[in-house]
């Protein structure tokens, strides 16, 4: 004899309309919203000789317990067009690991909250800014997490300031602006993702900028940037230490690529790899340039 609360379910599932399909939309078609940085212990600026002033914001435990435990505190890169908020979600996981480090992000030069000088940039400046944030907190190595526009910058110190860096995370670097972008436009993945960023980071730039009115050509200074910058070669890898050199003083470093990537030509992080002994090759599942 069956139950009458069984017969009642099948009957539910005879005469129930059958609900429509949710279209699938994979991960790397689409551009969530930018978080929110978590509340920081510290924010403020870096004032440096050309009239820049780089913004910063620090998370977590202070550098002095940091460096005290032997734990480089963790830089952040953000990518063109964006700021450090880009990097929230990041942030908040690492806070809430055991015995979490001290977090550093920076927003770049004529980018977020930073400001703008002469309107110049490139990459090599983009270093000497890190480095003189590092320097005006006395770190004197620092775990660095770089993408897209980021990344280049981290590879530039890597190539010239390897004994300031413990370990690199490198996202959606390139190493030849010739050769190595993805310029295709108008794809129904450019559409999805790129546009929309695009788009969306102008406000963005325009609400945090301490002066919104040099957004416009803050962002021309960064597309100039792509066009001619960076031009780098094997031998220009060859200078970064490995741990068959040296174990000690050489920087663990991670080439991350992103399997649907659509700004930077495919294989670009393999590459690099290669020409980095010692160094390893991550490909993220599921995921663009936009992660």
């Amino acid at each position: 004899m069956y139950s009458t609360t069984l017969i009642s379910a099948i009957l539910f599932l005879l005469i129930t309309d059958r609900a429509q399909p949710r279209a699938y939309t994979a991960p790397y078609m689409t551009l969530p919203a930018p978080p929110t940085l978590p509340d920081a212990v510290t924010t403020g600026y870096v004032n440096l000789t050309d009239g820049v002033d780089i913004w910063y914001a620090q998370f977590g435990p202070t550098l002095e317990e940091s460096i005290a435990r032997g734990r480089a505190p963790i830089l952040f890169l953000h990518g063109a067009l964006a700021s450090s908020n880009y990097w929230g979600d990041q942030i908040r996981y690492l806070l809430c690991q055991n015995d979490p480090r001290t977090i550093l992000a920076i927003d770049s030069r004529l980018m977020g909250r930073s400001t703008y000088g002469d309107m110049t940039t490139s990459f090599a400046l983009k270093a000497t800014d890190a480095i003189a944030v590092m320097d005006h907190f006395n770190i004197p190595k620092a775990a660095i997490v770089g993408w897209s526009n980021g990344a280049a910058v981290l590879i530039n110190l890597l190539l010239n300031y390897p004994s300031r860096i413990e370990r690199a995370f490198v996202f959606a670097g390139w190493y030849d602006a010739h050769t190595n972008l993805n310029r295709t436009t108008g794809t129904t993945q450019y559409n999805a993702t790129s546009a929309v960023y695009f788009n969306r980071t102008f406000d963005e730039l325009v609400r945090l900028s301490v002066s919104p009115e040099l957004v416009p050509a803050a962002r021309q200074a960064y597309s100039d940037e792509f066009t001619r910058e960076p031009l780098w070669k094997s031998s220009d890898f060859s200078r970064i230490p490995t741990p068959f050199e040296n174990c000690h003083d050489s920087p663990l470093i991670w080439y991350v690529e992103a399997a649907e990537e659509e700004v930077i030509n495919k294989g670009v992080a393999r590459i690099m790899h290669e020409w980095t002994p010692g160094s390893a090759l991550v490909v993220l599942p599921d995921a663009s340039h936009w992660a």
